[in-house]
Parts: structure tokens; C-alpha cells; sequence
């Protein structure tokens, strides 16, 4: 019976821990259910709330943008307002305001351009200039030219001061044909030349630091016309040139060859064939001679690169010429009549005497060619070798020539 009772207390005593320990955690459940309700309740509040401020942040955000914007469109308007303000003081400005232009360069008188302007010399003053920027151009021959950028502002001058101009500079080199010949460079045009810009020497030569320009180059050879030439020297540029002395070339033969050839009569300068080369451009004129033979001249014009050929028939000192050779025929200047018997003049008769005129005009070597008689062909021969005669010519001098001389006496 104890360990019943011991038994049904127990099972109570359970029973009742249970009951006990049900409740407390129906409570506590109860409790937790109760805290979570106000947690849920508070979380919807506080999410309440910052909706709230999130809408009065945005209501307060979305008001002051459009303060913004409209104080914005306000500035925007004031703006636009002022700039066309300006734009209008601006524009009047342009339009009635002036200003002023000084300039001046080294060397004076450089071409001075202001903008579309025309072109005026320095030194320039310019004066109720429009407002505004410009480009002032400066050129001058044989300088670099510069260029400026300014602003015409009213009422005031703008001065650039003295500009000075760069030199352009460049080179000439000289050679010649042949070479080591004398040259002299100096400034073209110039009606006085300073001594210290002639430039002197003998080519080959470069001369440098040359201002740019015209320049006049001569290059002198003896015997030869001086070679001339102007050029131009360009900036950072070598102007070439070539003193060119092409020589002519002289070819002398001969008939018979083996003659001196002789220049100005007495200089000589070999034997034909000869050939001489590098003989000055114009006309030349050589003798050739040879014992036994009439000198004769021979002459022509020697132009540059060209071969001038000339040729010498040499004659006999003795020969006889004929007629048709000579360039002047002998005519007689003193004349004698036959010496006739008067047998001889009653009966008349012809005759034709062959001579050869001398140098000198004396007949020599006569000759009755035909003859009416003997006697009246031997009257003729001796009144024809009483003749004289001014001498045929060729060349230039006198020659031999034979010419016959016709007698005729009428009957009685």
C-alpha cells in the first residue's frame, strides 16, 4: 500500500508539474505573443512615421527645387537680360568707338598691312581705327615677315613699337670653265655700291651671308668678254653660277701643207694641218706663208663650240695667172704703136702679141701668136714690149697674168 501511495503521489506530484509547467509556458507564450504584437505595432508605427517624414522630406525637397528653378530661371533671365545689354554696348561700341595704331620698323619703309586695310609704308600711324582684333602683317624684300595680333580698344593707341626685321640670308657659289678666274659679287641696281659689300676671289668660291637679293655676278678671263649674270639669292638658298668661256676651235690646212701659219704677221703658231683650240669668240684672221709662195690671209668668225675650217691655196711666187683667177686685170697705162715702113703702112695688116704682164706692169716672155706678115708680126712685138701695165691683182697683190694684144693697121 505504501509503495501505492508513494506511487499515486508521484504520478500527482507529475501531474501537478505538468499542470504548472503548462501554464507557466502558456504565459510566457502568451507574454512572447504579447511583445511581439508591440514590437509589430511599434515597427508599423515607426514605418508610419517615416513614410510621413519621408513625404514631408520630399514635399520640402520637391518645394525647394522648384525655388531652385524658378530662382534659376530667374538668374537665367537676368543673364540673358545683361548679355544683351553688353551685346548692345558692345555693338555700339564697334560701331562708334575708335581707337589708335602706331608702328614702326627696322628698316624703315617695310609694307604695313592691318587686317584687310590697304598696305601703307612704315613708319604708320593710324587713327579712328575700329574696335576690334586685327592681324598687322610687315613685309619687306630680303626680310623674314612678321606678323601681330592685337586688339583696338577704345580710345586708346596701341603702340607695337620699333619692330626690327630679320635679314634673310643665303649663299652664292661661283665656278667657272676653266677655273681660278677672277670674280666680283656685289648688290644689283645700285647706283653706289658700299666697298664692303663687293666680294672678290677666284673661283671655285661660296660666299656666304649674303643678305637676300639681286645680285650682279662677273667673272672675268683675258681675251675673253667678261661673263655677266644677275641673280637672285633666296633665303637659307646657294644661287649657282658658272662663268662658261667656250672657246672656238681653228683648223688651218694648206695647199701645198707644210706652210707657218702666222697670227697678227709675225707670232707663230705651227705648221699646217694646224689645229688651235680655245681661241676667244669673234672674228680672226691668220697668215700663212711659205717660201717660194705668195702669202696669203685667211680670216673667219669663231663662235662658241664651233670648229672654224679654214683653207690656203698658196701660189707660185713665178706662176702665171690666168685671167679668169685674177680679181683685177692688168689694163695698160702707157701704149706704143708699130713701127711700120711706108711700104708696110700701104699695105696694112694684123697681128696678135702674146706677154706676160710682170708685177712690176712690164711685159715680159712675148710672143707673135698670128701675124698677117712676118715682118708686120715682128713691128708689133717690139712696140707691145714698150707697154706697160698697171699688174693684174689677186688677193690683194700684184701677179703675173699673161694677156694678148691685137694690132691691126688699115691698108693706105
Amino acid at each position: 500500500m505504501l509503495y501505492i501511495g508513494i506511487a499515486a503521489a508521484l504520478i500527482i506530484g507529475i501531474a501537478v508539474f505538468f499542470v504548472i509547467s503548462g501554464q507557466n509556458k502558456a504565459e510566457q507564450a502568451k507574454k512572447e505573443l504579447a511583445t511581439k504584437q508591440a514590437e509589430a505595432d511599434a515597427r508599423i508605427k515607426a514605418e508610419a512615421r517615416a513614410r510621413a517624414e519621408a513625404e514631408q522630406k520630399a514635399k520640402q525637397e520637391r518645394e525647394a527645387r522648384e525655388n531652385e528653378l524658378k530662382l534659376a530661371e530667374q538668374r537665367l533671365k537676368n543673364a540673358e537680360e545683361d548679355a544683351r545689354r553688353q551685346q548692345e554696348a558692345a555693338r555700339n561700341s564697334l560701331l562708334f568707338g575708335r581707337g589708335n595704331l602706331l608702328v614702326t620698323t627696322d628698316p624703315i619703309g617695310a609694307t604695313i598691312t592691318v587686317g584687310e586695310l590697304a598696305p601703307k609704308p612704315s613708319p604708320v600711324s593710324m587713327k579712328d581705327l575700329r574696335l576690334g582684333t586685327y592681324t598687322v602683317t610687315i613685309s619687306q624684300p630680303g626680310y623674314d615677315t612678321e606678323r601681330r595680333d592685337i586688339e583696338i580698344k577704345e580710345k586708346e593707341t596701341t603702340d607695337l613699337g620699333t619692330i626690327v626685321l630679320k635679314r634673310q640670308i643665303g649663299s652664292i657659289e661661283v665656278t667657272s670653265e676653266p677655273s681660278s678666274l677672277p670674280y666680283e659679287i656685289k648688290p644689283a641696281g645700285s647706283f653706289f655700291t658700299n666697298p664692303s659689300d663687293i666680294h672678290t676671289g677666284q673661283t671655285p668660291a661660296t660666299v656666304t651671308d649674303l643678305p637676300a637679293g639681286s645680285y650682279q655676278v662677273t667673272i672675268t678671263r683675258a681675251n675673253w668678254a667678261p661673263n655677266v649674270s644677275t641673280i637672285t639669292v633666296e633665303r637659307n638658298a646657294t644661287a649657282k653660277v658658272n662663268g662658261d668661256f667656250p672657246g672656238g676651235t681653228v683648223v688651218i690646212n694648206s695647199t701645198p701643207s707644210g706652210a707657218n701659219v702666222l697670227r697678227d704677221n709675225q707670232v707663230s703658231i705651227g705648221t699646217t694641218p694646224v689645229t688651235i683650240y680655245g681661241i676667244p669668240l669673234g672674228n680672226v684672221s691668220y697668215t700663212v706663208v711659205q717660201r717660194g709662195y705668195d702669202p696669203i690671209t685667211v680670216s673667219g668668225k669663231v663662235e662658241a663650240g664651233k670648229t672654224l675650217n679654214l683653207s690656203a691655196t698658196l701660189l707660185d711666187t713665178d706662176r702665171v695667172m690666168k685671167l679668169s683667177e685674177l680679181d683685177e686685170r692688168p689694163t695698160p697705162i702707157n701704149q706704143a704703136d708699130p713701127e711700120l715702113s711706108m711700104a708696110q703702112r700701104a699695105d696694112g695688116g694684123k697681128a696678135l702679141i702674146s706677154l706676160v704682164v710682170g708685177r712690176d706692169g712690164t711685159p715680159t716672155d712675148l710672143k707673135i701668136e698670128q701675124a698677117s706678115t712676118p715682118a708686120f708680126g715682128k713691128a708689133c712685138l717690139l712696140a707691145a714690149s714698150k707697154w706697160r701695165f698697171k699688174p693684174g691683182i689677186i688677193r690683194g697683190r700684184p701677179a703675173r697674168s699673161r694677156v694678148s694684144i691685137p694690132f691691126t693697121v688699115g691698108a693706105e
